[in-house]
């Protein structure tokens, strides 16, 4: 498949997991909060959408789907800082990648890691959990380093 993601890219309700990985798939993801509640907070459990084609920020809406388990978005060109709170209601998340997210220049995901997906990190790491990469970024080093959890942050930034 390749072409924009439609928006919305999930017509129906009822969508258990979203798998759209390995596609040609370019735009962005889908920013505005309603979108998310009204179409797939109450049931969407996996999202994959690794190995696209994806830019823009990583929307600080999918906060919303509190029932998620996986959440793939590595491999894409994916910018620009983490939202803040990313990930706090993300109780049931196994597996969390977003890896290796740069676009030919460099740019990619950068800054700091919120305490959010930290906790995420540690939280994921204590029931071992399947995956939590964050590698291939441009994320601050000394988060990563100086990180409480940085050894539970599985492979979190390459150099921990």
């Amino acid at each position: 498949m390749r072409g924009c993601l439609p928006h919305p890219f999930v017509p129906c309700r009822a969508k258990v997991g979203l798998f759209l990985e390995h596609n040609q798939l370019s735009g962005t993801l889908p920013t505005d909060a309603t979108f998310y509640a009204e179409h797939l907070a109450r049931s969407l459990r996996q999202l994959e959408l690794d190995s696209n084609a994806l830019t823009g920020p990583v929307p600080a809406a999918l906060g919303a789907l509190v029932l998620l388990e996986t959440c793939h978005l590595g491999s894409n060109l994916l910018s620009g800082y983490l939202p803040p709170g990313l990930g706090d209601g993300w109780l049931n998340v196994v597996s969390f990648d977003l890896a290796n997210n740069r676009n030919f220049d460099g740019a990619g995901l950068a800054g700091p890691i919120p305490a959010s997906v930290e906790s995420l990190a540690c939280r994921m790491a204590t029931e071992n959990a399947t995956v939590c990469n964050l590698d291939g970024n441009g994320f601050a080093e000394d988060d990563c380093l100086n990180s409480p959890c940085a050894a539970a942050k599985c492979v979190a930034c390459g150099d921990v």
